[in-house]
């Protein structure tokens, strides 16, 4: 399995989805697919179409990360408490 990343934007409006597909793709082989799903949107294409055209097209699939384990600023010093732990609802996990 090969994960590929589309993203957008910078600092806190930043995001990306990550994509997998069993084939491992050049840069260049990634790149063109990517140009390709821009020329036929008139070189106007939203992040979602991006993604959605890579995987009806060529195969790939979206991963959906359950949870992120976020150091924040600690360098990963600190265990993650027993509230932080339950509560589901929370998908990013940020110990400050």
């Amino acid at each position: 399995m090969f994960y590929y990343t589309i993203s957008d934007n910078e600092y806190e409006d930043y995001f990306y989805t990550t994509l997998s597909h069993d084939t491992e793709f050049s840069k260049k082989e990634f790149c063109e697919m990517y140009n390709r799903i821009i020329e036929d949107a008139d070189n106007n294409c939203s992040h979602h179409v991006i993604v959605e055209e890579l995987s009806s097209k060529y195969g790939f699939k979206e991963i959906k990360v359950k949870y992120e384990i976020n150091s924040c600023y600690s360098n990963h010093e600190k265990p993650i408490s027993n509230e932080l732990m339950t509560q589901e609802e929370d998908t990013f996990i940020c110990e400050d």
